[in-house]
């Protein structure tokens, strides 16, 4: 994946090109020449909230301008520089007349060691497009990625609302205490933040043994493994109270299948996490961090390093884990009575002394603090920045963490995926194919919020069964809605199980309220799963099913044939209107015919403005008109104009009689 310091450089170079800068002055006695600087600072989306640089007046035939004032230290932006970032500070810089329009460069002094630089960028062209490369701003940070996407794995071990961010916060402040560089607090957070990664690898046999593997993974960290007592304190009332088992039922199944779950179920997380965290791009550093994740002080976890052979940013973590995980639980007193606890046997004892000795700075404001702006606010500089397609890699990776959860849904996300994409673009949704495709990944991860015991049942499920069931989607879209720039998506995912005809759920809408993309989600998701876990259907009943479903209005027709056709069946022909519209043009030409613009027919079909531009169009040449008055009349001849909003067909008296 990009970091910053990549984006600067390509930034950095177009600037130099711009200043009229020497090859020496890009790299200049002093380290880093000013368009260096102004490169990096970009990058970061960094900037200070300082006075402004001031509005300068522009002459006749200027092109418009973008400026920022940057400066070194100042807080960043959680999805770097955006075209239309409101940045303070902002100035407008006068150019002369006949100057190319593309950039102007002010440079003054606010202070010792910091110079503050107004950039007037982008006219015609992004400045990173002129270097041949990707606009900056299409790039975002990636821990404001995947620091609400951790919010998959507190749901999977049944952790405290944003514990994994409370917890990365905390270990970055022990980094630093601890006298850690800025590399080594970079690779603490995120071993911290996506500590339970692997969370999932190991649902399904946990689920089968204790019948409920999110109660069982949340007891297993409350437990300290060292001390057998916790084993009846911790361990088997929390089981008894989650399962409604017996004691001596949890007792007898702990005896029977410990030593199993012991020898399989750390080598499957770490294994998992180790394979996870590759796939997102990670350092090798954290990468190892996250590998040994279940190891101990003492060598009696997994894998079976001891002492300070364990990477110091897992044993940073396991301190920060423990002290968040009881702070949440029950306090600060108990959090510091427990690192007192496990010191020497779970935790580092120098790690834990230092923290006991810091612990009301360590542990100020974590609990009230906004978790999320707090976790973004800890990373050091460069900060890591992915683009589109690592957005696509990134959602593929969770989603396939959560297909884990049950043999049943193995490689699920991705075929819905696939599958909506493909169908998505069959259909003219140029616009959209990205958002269905990342949402297809991720349309599921809500179901780490339930138990696995309930994905792996073959027989129905009891209502209290299907009621959590069905909080899947209402899951996955509250994580996704954190995360600015998965707002489109969160939406989709939200509304992969609702119907056309409000018989879906988790809101029970129809589909008025439902864009043509979200119906292909829900249809693609529909047929995949069909397809998957109905072993009596063949290709042509779950096509049959599909079109059956579009029939009584449950879902759309025409998301149906574009899923089919997609999935290589052939396609029906349906009955169509004249001049051959489908049910979905003859709605777009009623709209016009109205006349509704193309942004009004947007909001009310619940589609992006280009993509009604381009349904008008379609209907224009297919009816042969250009106008919306040769539109209507058209309408009008063949008897598609439905009655109007408002108008009571059947009453005795009827204006104009």
């Amino acid at each position: 994946m990009p970091d910053r310091s990549d984006a600067a450089d390509r930034l950095s170079g177009v600037l130099a090109d711009e200043l009229g800068c020497r090859p020496a002055d890009r790299g200049n006695a002093g380290g880093r020449s000013e368009a260096s600087r102004v490169g990096s600072m970009c990058a970061a989306g960094q900037h200070e909230q300082r006075r402004p640089v001031g509005v300068e007046d522009q002459r006749v035939g200027d092109g418009p301008h973008l400026a920022a004032e940057l400066g070194s230290g100042g807080r960043r932006s959680r999805g770097g520089l955006g075209e239309d970032d409101d940045l303070p500070g902002c100035a407008v810089l006068g150019q002369d007349v006949g100057d190319p329009p593309d950039v102007g460069v002010q440079f003054g002094s606010h202070g010792p060691d910091s110079t503050a630089i107004a950039v007037a960028a982008r006219w015609q062209q992004p400045l990173a497009d002129r270097a041949g490369e990707m606009p900056l701003w299409s790039m975002f940070r990636l821990l404001g990625l995947l620091g609400g996407l951790a919010a998959v794995t507190d749901l999977g071990v049944g952790a405290a609302s944003d514990e994994s961010l409370r917890r990365c916060v905390v270990a970055t402040r022990l980094a630093r205490a601890a006298g850690c560089d800025a590399e080594q607090v970079g690779d603490v957070l995120y071993v911290s933040l996506l500590q339970h990664i692997g969370c999932t690898a190991f649902s399904h046999e946990a689920g089968a043994v204790w019948g409920d593997d999110i109660a069982s993974g949340r007891l297993a960290f409350l437990m300290d493994f060292s001390d057998p007592r916790d084993l009846f304190r911790v361990w088997v009332p929390g089981m008894a109270a989650a399962t409604g088992r017996s004691r001596a039922r949890v007792l007898a199944t702990t005896v029977r299948s410990m030593r199993g779950f012991d020898a399989a179920g750390p080598v499957a997380t770490c294994d998992v996490a180790r394979e996870a965290s590759s796939r997102l791009g990670l350092p090798e550093t954290v990468r190892q961090g996250l590998v040994h994740a279940l190891c101990m002080w003492n060598g009696k976890g997994h894998p079976r390093r001891s002492g300070e052979d364990i990477p110091l940013a897992t044993r940073l973590m396991h301190v920060a884990s423990i002290a968040v995980l009881f702070l949440m639980h029950a306090g600060r007193d108990a959090a510091l009575a427990e690192l007192r606890r496990r010191s020497g046997s779970y935790l580092d004892p120098a790690l834990v002394d230092l923290f006991v000795d810091h612990a009301g700075e360590l542990l100020d404001g974590v609990e009230s603090a906004d978790a999320y702006e707090a976790a973004l606010d800890c990373e050091p500089d460069p900060v890591q920045l992915v683009d589109r397609d690592d957005l696509e890699s990134v959602a593929r990776t969770f989603g396939d963490l959560v297909d884990l959860k049950s043999p049943r849904l193995h490689g699920h996300s991705s075929a819905v995926a696939d599958l909506a994409a493909a169908a998505a673009g069959g259909l003219g949704l140029a616009g959209d194919v990205h958002s269905v495709r990342v949402a297809g990944h991720v349309h599921d991860i809500g179901r780490v919020a339930v138990s696995s015991r309930i994905w792996d049942k073959a027989d129905p499920l009891s209502a209290t069964e299907r009621d959590q069931a069905n909080l899947h989607p209402y899951h996955g879209e509250r994580i996704l809605a954190r995360i600015p720039e998965l707002a489109e998506v969160a939406i989709l995912a939200g509304q992969h199980h609702e119907r056309c005809d409000g018989s879906g759920y988790h809101r029970g809408i129809g589909g008025d309220r439902m864009s043509m993309a979200s119906r292909v989600l829900a249809t693609a998701d529909a047929y995949c799963w069909a397809t998957a876990n109905n072993g009596a259907a063949t290709a042509d009943s779950t096509a049959k099913w599909l079109r059956d479903e579009a029939r009584h209005g449950r879902l759309d027709a025409d998301a149906v044939e574009a899923v089919l056709e997609a999935a290589g069946h052939q396609r029906q022909v349906r009955r169509q209107g004249p001049a051959g519209l489908t049910s979905r043009q003859i709605e777009v030409l009623r709209l016009v015919a109205s006349g509704l613009s193309n942004r009004d027919i947007a909001e009310r079909l619940v589609i992006s403005p280009r993509t009604a531009e381009h349904h008008v169009q379609d209907v224009y040449a297919r009816i042969g008109a250009s106008t919306r008055a040769a539109a209507a009349l058209f309408a009008m001849e063949h008897g598609l104009l439905g009655p109007r909003e408002g108008s009571k067909i059947g009453r005795s008296t009827q204006a104009g009689g």
